[in-house]
């Protein structure tokens, strides 16, 4: 019966092919000198390529943010967009206004008195400012062209300070 077994297993043996097996301490002492042959290889100082690769990646990051600025610019330009600080005057948009027909506007960051010689020049009157500090105010509102005067003077007055009467074709501007 030993013999048999011992047959049976060299049968099995010579179908198999041998794979070396690896003790543990074997494959300790290998990953060890792997890792000190590798050691140096990674930092930065040691290998030059890795310079090279790290100003490569600067160089095409600047040129990304330049091409991404210049497009910004472009589309802004073509679309008619205009930056707020370049002018006091900042027409946000014009609507056709749903209450009492007519044309609308809303305006952002504009400076009342501004926004004021525009709605003056619309309604035939002239503006007077009882206080000088009123007139740099940077508001943002909408105007129904079609509504009259003393509706935009009324919506203005909701102002926390400021304080808008009409007196005939005259507009008085002061701080409450």
């Amino acid at each position: 019966m030993k013999q048999k077994n011992k047959d049976l297993c060299e049968a099995l043996r010579r179908s198999e092919p041998e794979v070396p097996q690896l003790s543990a301490d074997f494959a300790k002492l290998l990953a060890e000198q792997l890792k000190e042959r590798d050691k140096g290889r990674d930092s930065l100082p040691n290998n030059p390529y890795k310079w090279l690769r790290l100003v490569a990646a600067i160089f095409v990051g600047i040129i990304l943010v330049s091409g991404i600025a210049i497009a910004a610019i472009h589309f802004s330009k073509s679309y008619g967009f205009q930056d707020s600080r370049s002018s006091g005057n900042t027409l946000v948009e014009q609507y056709p206004s749903p209450v009492g027909g007519g044309r609308g506007e809303a305006f952002s960051n504009i400076r009342l008195d501004s926004l004021l010689g525009i709605v003056a020049t619309h309604y035939g009157c002239t503006v007077v400012y009882r206080d000088e500090q009123p007139r740099s105010l940077r508001i943002s509102t909408t105007w129904n062209q079609s509504q009259p005067l003393s509706s935009f003077v009324g919506l203005l007055n909701e102002l926390d300070g400021l304080r808008l009467t009409t007196e005939g074709d005259t507009i008085f501007v002061s701080y409450k």
